[in-house]
């Protein structure tokens, strides 16, 4: 009877021990599987980081090179606007206002204006702002030589404005002999012209230098033959009858030599070499147009001038205003106002 009360009572617990192990056995795995797909879930989450890391780190490095580009297309773009740029920049680095100050700075800022390489409308200014300030501390023989140089930069045939500025100058400046421009650029002197009858008269270098003739004097027959291309003028000393091309005319236009120098009417000659010639009243200058100034060459003079000079000026107060030595010879030319 024990015997069977202890196999019942084996059999008994063993019936409640099996699905207590299998109860405890099921817990197990369900807090495995629930720890896995922790697990899972920490890695999914951990690469979906890393995937928006990269992302973001591909991001950046797109934004990075696209600023990188943006700035080398804005530099290829400054650098490819920057001639416009600098060709519309003053070509001095002197304000008039400071140049005035010293000799020094005069002398930089007028070779700058010299060196720029042409003459633009500020470049323009920039002299005729110059001269006014030069006027303005009574510099009147550099602002004649700064109008001088801006005339014959910006020489035109028939613009005669320039010159009426230049003619303003010398008359304030009180210098009262004649000058003569031949295509913008004032003629150097050898010996100082004189009037005679209301006619300026040159030495033959003039004629021969400035309008590129050949002048022939014959001293015995007191007769005096200008060449030039197919122009051919004979002129008589004391005498009012000239021949130009075989034609005999009569003028009061005539040569004169004085202490050993042959003088000629300069705008006599002038106008029968086919030049226009011009005057203008105020500072005595007598304008010269000259289109064929280019096209012959002199072929020397046998006159009895000093050609070998070197040209001094007329007058000390010629020099002084800047109007240099050309301001002698071209005097005879302006005078001539018939």
């Amino acid at each position: 009877m024990k015997k069977i009360v202890t196999a019942s009572l084996t059999a008994a617990l063993m019936l409640g021990a099996v699905p207590a192990a299998l109860a405890q056995t099921e817990g197990l795995a369900d807090r495995n599987t629930a720890a896995h797909g922790d697990v899972q879930g920490e890695n999914a989450a951990g690469g979906a980081a890393g995937t928006a890391d990269e992302a973001g780190s591909d991001t950046s490095a797109s934004t990075d090179d696209q600023s990188t580009a943006d700035t080398l297309s804005q530099t290829e773009s400054d650098t490819t606007t920057s001639p416009a740029t600098t060709s519309d920049q003053s070509p001095t680095t002197l304000s008039v206002q400071e140049a005035v100050q010293s000799a020094e700075k005069l002398n930089e800022l007028r070779q700058q204006l010299k060196d720029a390489p042409e003459v633009t409308e500020q470049v323009a200014a920039t002299y005729e702002e110059l001269v006014n300030a030069l006027v303005d501390i009574a510099d009147l023989p550099q602002a004649i030589e700064v109008q001088k140089e801006l005339l014959e930069r910006t020489y035109q045939p028939g613009d005669t404005e320039p010159f009426q500025k230049l003619g303003q100058l010398y008359a304030k400046a009180n210098v009262t002999d004649v000058k003569t421009f031949v295509n913008g650029e004032e003629l150097t002197m050898d010996q100082a012209p004189f009037i005679v009858g209301g006619r300026a008269l040159v030495t033959e270098r003039v004629i021969r230098e400035a309008l590129d003739a050949d002048v022939r004097w014959d001293e015995a027959a007191g007769a005096v033959t200008v060449t030039r291309g197919d122009r051919t003028i004979t002129l008589h000393v004391n005498k009012n009858e000239v021949e130009t091309n075989g034609n005999k005319i009569t003028t009061d236009a005539i040569p004169v030599v004085k202490n050993g120098s042959l003088y000629l009417p300069i705008r006599f000659i002038s106008e029968q070499l086919e030049a226009t010639v011009d005057w203008q009243k105020d500072g005595q200058i007598i304008i010269i147009d000259d289109n064929q100034v280019d096209e012959s060459q002199p072929a020397g003079s046998t006159a009895p001038d000093a050609t070998n000079q070197t040209g001094g000026g007329t007058s000390g107060t010629d020099n002084s205003s800047g109007s240099g030595t050309s301001g002698s010879d071209d005097s005879d030319d302006a005078a001539d106002t018939n």
